[in-house]
């Protein structure tokens, strides 16, 4: 496939996504365009994603950090809530 001329946007849900699949991601995308704007978006205070963290300077990822919305509820042994 021939490169075009399009100013391509990435942006990863890193919660969701494996780092593993960066050069993959990066390769393909190289076919559509330059990617000028590279973000990734996660909970960084998350252990799992270390392996993101391994990444993010060698493809110039920049992080933005996602907080948890909602506490998963509990469920009291009976069923209900507390």
């Amino acid at each position: 496939m021939e490169k075009s001329n399009l100013i391509v946007a990435l942006l990863i849900d890193a919660d969701n996504a494996p780092a593993k699949k960066i050069d993959f991601i990066m390769s393909e995308l190289a076919n559509y365009g330059s990617v000028m704007v590279r973000k990734i978006y996660g909970n960084w205070k998350d252990d799992r994603l270390k392996s993101w963290e391994n990444v993010l300077l060698d493809y110039a990822l920049a992080p933005v950090q996602q907080f948890r919305l909602h506490q998963r509820q509990k469920r009291h042994r009976h069923g209900h809530d507390h």
